[in-house]
């Protein structure tokens, strides 16, 4: 029986097993419900400030878009390096990016540009963050919970999204904008701390064919080196189809639900109040929870391409009830269910990718896997809203081309041209995930791709000089 099907041992023995992974976690808990803060406090500030919803559609772009440009290099840099410096180092950049960026608020500097720049700061960092956690979870945890550990860490941000609202709004009322980035700044000590107590184990790094002998001139060789090595991640997916095949799934995935994030909010709005809007952001908070901790426990399914195609097939259909009538209540429901199913997908996702892929390419791979993957949705949050209002939206207002026909399904008005793009959409992403099924390479990636040899379980813990050194920025 190959590691990735084993069955799942008893729950005691599983924490058991997670401690080390648990105290990381800890850490980043508590550092997720700062940035849960500031993630609810600036788009608040932002829109009052400037009135303009352009304004956050480019913050978000900025918060994208350079951590996709530099994933290749930053994947190489993450297996190359050890994993958790480059954590520590993450968090603590991040850490002064928040306080640098409070101190410009509390001066009386509060600038759309100088949150833009700090996007774009973070999202560097970010670059280097995703790719080494995704790395450094293999060696922490056995290959039978990879599916609880992504469960774990999928529950940060739900988490967050219910208690920031209910403390982000009384904070921004006493302490601003500036005091709750400095709460946010001070929260990744619980992170670096976590970090710090735990060794990651390193793997051995895997030489490349041709990396010897190589003629030229030193810089030029080791520029050809590098790039050898970044590729590697690439190469490792085109010579797997079954693997190659789901990140071009996920990235028709991504680009349908690109869509979808940034226009549930105008399609609420459209007839009913900011209040009732936050109710249905709470049912997606409450559900994400309750699906993470089941995952959680559960530590999702055996066959894992089964619940990746499950998990979208569900999405895809929950997108197309939202849009079907302008109800609350229909709304409130199908969300819940999508939050409450959605931590299927990564649980199943990210666990086949882990016992799939040697440890010394999980950086490079999964940085090639995510740029892949969401290369194309800063594309659909471009289009997404102007396509809304110069097309679907005129479809079905009153006396609109479609108003005597779809509008007498899914309604006529305000909100209802974003309600038949959701339909669309979501039945394109359930084709999406039915068509993954179809193909053969898909639907057996488990069977037809061999589980990568684990780390030694029990690993040497390093030298007292490295330990202490964990702590300091990695060398450039």
């Amino acid at each position: 029986m190959s590691p990735s099907t084993q069955p799942h041992p008893p729950l005691r023995e599983a924490v058991r097993e997670l401690r080390p992974f648990l105290v990381i976690w800890a850490g980043q808990l508590v550092s997720a419900l700062g940035s849960g803060l500031a993630a609810f406090a600036v788009p608040v500030a932002v829109f009052q400030h400037t009135g303009s919803a352009e304004a956050l559609s480019l913050l978000m772009l900025a918060w994208m878009v350079p951590s996709l440009l530099l994933s290749p290099v930053a994947g190489t840099l993450v297996d190359r390096w050890d994993r958790r410096r480059v954590l520590v180092a993450a968090d603590t950049g991040q850490a002064l990016i928040t306080l640098a960026m409070a101190g410009l608020v509390l001066g009386g500097h509060f600038e759309v540009r100088y949150l833009a720049a700090a996007s774009v700061a973070a999202s560097i960092v970010a670059a280097f963050q995703e790719p080494a956690f995704a790395a450094a979870i293999p060696a922490l945890v056995p290959p039978r919970h990879f599916g609880r550990a992504v469960s774990l860490l999928q529950l940060l941000g739900p988490v967050s999204m219910i208690v920031a609202p209910l403390l982000g709004g009384a904070l921004l009322m006493a302490v601003g904008l500036g005091g709750i980035m400095v709460v946010d700044g001070v929260s990744y000590l619980a992170a670096v701390a976590g970090l710090l107590l735990v060794h990651i184990p390193r793997p051995a790094a895997q030489p490349l064919a041709g990396e010897v002998g190589e003629g030229g001139p030193r810089g030029v060789a080791a520029f050809r080196r590098f790039w050898r090595e970044a590729a590697a991640g690439y190469r490792f997916l085109h010579s797997h189809r079954g693997l190659f095949g789901l990140v071009v799934l996920f990235a028709l995935g991504n680009f349908w639900s690109g869509f979808v994030n940034p226009l549930l909010t105008p399609m609420v709005l459209a007839f009913t109040q900011p209040v009732q809007l936050a109710a249905v952001q709470a049912a997606a908070g409450v559900g994400a929870v309750l699906g993470g901790v089941a995952v959680s426990v559960w530590g999702g399914p055996r066959r894992r391409v089964a619940g990746v195609l499950c998990s979208l097939v569900i999405d895809g259909l929950c997108v197309m009830v939202m849009g079907l009538r302008p109800s609350l209540p229909l709304i409130g429901a199908t969300v819940f269910v999508w939050a409450l199913t959605a931590p299927l997908l990564p649980a199943s996702s990210s666990a086949l990718w882990m016992s799939k892929t040697p440890q010394a390419l999980l950086g490079r791979v999964f940085a090639a896997r995510r740029m892949i993957a969401m290369g194309a949705v800063p594309l659909a949050v471009l289009v997404a809203g102007p396509l809304a209002q110069r097309v679907f939206e005129p479809l079905l207002a009153p006396g609109g081309p479609l108003a005597s026909s779809v509008g007498g399904v899914i309604g006529v008005g305000a909100g209802r041209g974003i309600a038949l793009m959701f339909v669309i959409v979501g039945a394109l992403m359930t084709l999406t995930a039915l068509g993954g099924w179809l193909v053969p390479a898909i639907r057996h990636v488990e069977r037809d791709v061999p589980d990568a040899a684990p780390p030694a379980p029990h690993a040497a813990p390093p030298p007292a000089g490295e330990r202490a050194a964990a702590g300091m920025a990695v060398a450039q």
